[in-house]
């Protein structure tokens, strides 16, 4: 006679001191709604942080995603991590990171100091084109020697009409293999 109740009693797996009793079916969604109680997960994430879902079944706490930056010192430069996830890059921006080519840059990604020649240095500087030996404003990690850098000169060619040709260097020139620029065609 005992042995039948008008409750089911529930068990939470994490807080077996937690007393649930279903008395209707709906009880068991409104009880344990997730696999576990109504009190708050007390169990750490992957990444440290504590959970901020209310209690919940093993495999539900698996595929919760910290919503939390990181707060972990990443081993290369003792930067804390501003990620979601530890091991990404370190993205703290660091200013004045003097590059071998003697500027200086800023906003430079943390990561990127670990490899200088990772870092381009955008001061804008005047280089002599070889080949055409035009002098161009570009940046200072362009290379101007290099066979794909176009050459944006104006065009100074005079056309039959009388006017000066409205092309650019590499458009209306060819590097030949030893480098120097011929004229082909202009526009």
């Amino acid at each position: 006679m005992d042995s039948v109740s008008q409750a089911f009693n529930l068990c939470c797996p994490w807080h077996k001191e937690t007393g649930l009793q279903a008395f209707q079916p709906e009880g068991f969604a409104r009880l344990s709604p997730e696999g576990g109680c109504q009190l708050a997960c007390d169990r750490r994430l992957d990444c440290g942080h504590r959970c901020e879902s209310r209690c919940h079944s093993e495999s539900m706490h698996e595929v919760f995603a910290c919503r939390k930056p990181c707060e972990r010192l990443h081993s290369a430069c003792n930067h804390l991590c501003q990620q979601l996830t530890y091991g990404e890059d370190c993205m703290v921006e660091l200013g004045k990171v003097l590059l071998s080519c003697g500027h200086t840059n800023d906003k430079v990604p943390c990561y990127l100091t670990q490899d200088l020649r990772q870092v381009k240095c955008s001061t804008l500087v005047q280089r002599q084109v070889p080949g055409c030996n035009h002098i161009v404003g570009t940046e200072c990690s362009t290379d101007v020697t290099l066979e794909s850098f176009r050459c944006l000169a104006p065009c100074s060619t005079i056309l039959h009409c009388g006017h000066v040709c409205p092309g650019s260097c590499f458009k209306c020139n060819v590097k030949a293999r030893n480098g120097d620029y011929h004229k082909t065609h202009c526009l």
